[in-house]
């Protein structure tokens, strides 16, 4: 099995060379990674690490991002790695992931 850029493709996807406006650090226990300049931190960082972590998901390529997957909405948080899209709903209580 193969690894795809799968994060990779949505960010430029969705947002394209601009990249994604009102992108926010995490203040919750942060690691920001100089490959990419980007922060990982809070519920994203211990979903993360707790499932394969830079093995599986590659690294951050965004800090995190208000907005949704599915639509426009701007009660989510998302935050995309490498080769996973991390989705925070506030009403669960751990991030969903795309794959």
């Amino acid at each position: 099995m193969l690894l795809s850029l799968l994060g990779v493709t949505q960010y430029k996807g969705r947002y394209g060379s601009a990249g994604a406006p009102n992108q926010k650090v995490s203040t919750d226990n942060a690691v920001k990674y100089n490959q990419t300049g980007h922060s990982i931190g809070g519920k994203f960082r211990a979903y993360w690490e707790s499932h394969g972590g830079l093995a599986q998901q590659g690294y951050p390529i965004t800090d995190e991002v208000p907005g949704s997957l599915e639509d426009q909405r701007q009660d989510h948080t998302v935050q995309y790695f490498e080769r996973a899209v991390f989705e925070l709903h506030p009403e669960n209580q751990a991030p969903t992931m795309s794959c």
